[in-house]
């Protein structure tokens, strides 16, 4: 799990969940109530873990595989995606710009 950079204490599961779909906010350390953002490198791990689905879409299509298996495995990838965006967070004590 994803640590605090100001005093190291370790965040829970549910309070980096939403960092996985809103990149604006920070997330406020329950120890040192010092407010940290997302990096960099993780908004972009988890950006191009998302954008990667429609594209797999379409090559399940082009190997004929039918739309709705393509659908399925495409919504099962995304669901275990979601559930893996809090290990793939993580944070800075400053906001970083994405590029």
């Amino acid at each position: 799990m994803t640590h605090c950079p100001h005093c190291k204490h370790e965040f829970e599961y549910n309070h980096l969940l939403p960092l996985g779909w809103r990149f604006k906010i920070g997330v406020r350390c329950q120890k040192c109530h010092e407010t940290s953002y997302h990096a960099a490198s993780s908004k972009k791990k988890i950006m191009l873990s998302v954008f990667i689905y429609p594209l797999l879409l379409v090559i399940f299509q082009a190997m004929g595989l039918a739309l709705g298996w393509s659908a399925l495995i495409g919504l099962c990838l995304l669901a275990g995606t979601l559930f893996l965006i809090p290990f793939l967070v993580r944070l800075s004590p400053e906001e970083e710009p994405l590029w």
